[in-house]
């Protein structure tokens, strides 16, 4: 008969009782554990709508100046006609193009042969030879144009282009407004007073359908390492919003959110410095779940112990006591212990007490034989004695040799 004391420590009721409530209560964890990972998700959602807002926000002195003047080029463009022929007419529109839009550096019609006579600059510059020139007039389409160092403000401009064509609709060559970027880091500036905790971390670009990059609030030549590393620019023109995880071309990990600004013609990306989430960070979340969890184990083997296992034990030690020869009637206090329990320690203690009287009484009935085998000895002795005196007195008193 195996005994208690060499079962295994999980076939103790209690613990059993606390693996059957725990089994029991996994679907409620489950339920709560998805529930969790929802609300993440949600959180997650809002974070990243709350990234594209701030990304915006950031941006937009930057990219309603760019969507401004736009605009003015497009208006710009479909004047040039009426004055092309005019070289003060023309260069006069300019410059009221420039009085409208003071932060250009230069507002001019480009022709087909490359060579600028109409302008806000007073000398004429033949742009030939810049194979940017070419790409502009091949497009004949609304483009952006970086030149990091412009001809005529000897800066790094951008280049707003619009294409000029005349009543008959022939191509005459295209409008344009350069804005330096000296201007633009300006406007970025004014866009981070009282938010340096929050934008110091920021970074965003802008970049045309081709998946060039036309300005940035950092300098130009330190955003090829914070582009995404595993995919170009141009591989996000044409989608919706978006906000994603990915590394830098430096290896930093970073979450960049994507905002169409003009669409398939200017996008607005900004970075940002992904959290290295520490495995305490991403379990956190689900800590809660798995307490409940934990504590309904514990509760229950807690309950299984003071209901049933501690009276059960009160028994145990009393019925091993008494089937090792204790025959003490001990007073069990199971006055907390459910009806079931408390009936059967009553019916044991009525067991032990009705074997100790028929053991006493065996007891009595056998000292009173052994009492009464004793008397029966004695008086057999006495017998016996007696015969033997008779015997030697008539052994004494006889004269014949027989006897």
């Amino acid at each position: 008969m195996t005994t208690g004391a060499h079962r295994p420590f999980v076939s103790r009721l209690a613990i059993r009782f606390a693996i059957i409530l725990g089994l029991a209560l996994l679907p409620t964890g489950f339920i709560a554990f998805v529930q969790t990972k929802a609300l993440e998700n949600e959180v997650q959602a809002r974070s990243e709508i709350a990234l594209m807002g701030a990304t915006l926000q950031s941006a937009l002195p930057e990219t309603g100046l760019i969507q401004k003047v736009r605009g003015i080029v497009g208006s710009l463009a479909a004047a040039v006609p009426n004055v092309v022929n005019d070289p003060q007419a023309c260069d006069a529109l300019m410059k009221r193009v420039q009085v409208e839009e003071p932060s250009a550096s230069l507002v001019a019609f480009i022709p087909l042969n490359g060579i600028m006579t109409c302008s806000t600059s007073d000398k004429d510059f033949d742009f030939s030879d810049l194979p940017v020139l070419w790409k502009l007039l091949k497009a004949q389409e609304p483009a952006f144009a970086v030149n990091p160092e412009g001809p005529v403000s000897g800066t790094s401009v951008l280049g707003i282009s619009h294409p000029v064509f005349d009543k008959a609709g022939t191509y005459l060559g295209f409008a344009s407004v350069s804005l330096p970027h000296n201007v633009l880091k300006e406007l970025r500036f004014g866009a981070f007073v009282n938010q340096d905790e929050f934008t110091s971390a920021v970074l965003f670009w802008t970049f045309d359908g081709d998946g060039t990059v036309l300005t940035s609030n950092i300098e130009l030549g330190a955003v090829t390492e914070k582009l995404p590393a595993d995919r170009p620019l141009k591989v996000y023109v044409g989608n919706e919003s978006s906000v994603f995880a990915a590394r830098s071309a430096s290896g930093s990990p970073m979450t960049y959110a994507v905002v169409p600004i003009v669409r398939g013609d200017l996008y607005l990306m900004s970075s940002f410095l992904t959290h290295r989430e520490t495995i305490g960070e991403a379990v956190y979340p689900y800590l809660p779940t798995f307490l409940m969890w934990l504590a309904g184990l514990i509760g229950a083997g807690l309950a299984a112990e003071f209901l049933v296992t501690r009276h059960v034990r009160t028994l145990h030690c009393a019925i091993v006591g008494f089937a090792r020869g204790d025959r003490r009637l001990l007073v069990l206090d199971v006055r907390t212990a459910p009806l079931e329990l408390s009936e059967l320690a009553s019916a044991y203690s009525a067991m032990t007490e009705s074997i100790t009287r028929s053991e006493a009484e065996l007891e009595d009935i056998v000292h009173q034989k052994e009492v009464l085998l004793r008397e029966v000895h004695h008086r057999v002795k006495n017998n016996l004695q007696l015969i033997s005196s008779i015997i030697n007195i008539q052994i004494r008193s006889t004269r014949s040799d027989e006897a």
